[in-house]
């Protein structure tokens, strides 16, 4: 019988590879070494390799959508900031490395 705190672990542990390239890409962005599209598209290459709940997809998704209508809107026309944005992806980050 597996047990459910081992299985936590290993999870964590699995996420750790593809969490830290997504923090990596989300640093670049914010330094300007990296664009919102190149940003948006790592962390959409390595979703798949996270085990995490559904509703980790369902929340990253919709940050990734807003942070690509910042960045083709001026932000004066847009109901948000890339800053804002690459915030709550931080946010997110922390929240998923605890899962």
């Amino acid at each position: 019988m597996s047990d459910p705190a081992n299985q936590a672990n290993q999870a964590n542990q699995a996420n750790q590879a593809p969490l830290s390239a997504m923090r990596d890409a989300l640093e670049r962005h914010r330094a300007g070494a990296l664009p919102a599209d190149a940003l948006v598209r790592a962390w959409r290459e390595q979703a798949p390799a996270l085990t995490l709940p559904p509703v980790f997809g369902q929340a990253m998704e919709e940050l990734l959508r807003r942070l690509e209508m910042s960045s083709v809107f001026a932000q004066d026309s847009c109901s948000f900031s890339s800053t804002g944005v690459t915030d709550q992806l931080e946010r997110w980050l922390a929240k998923a490395a605890s899962v």
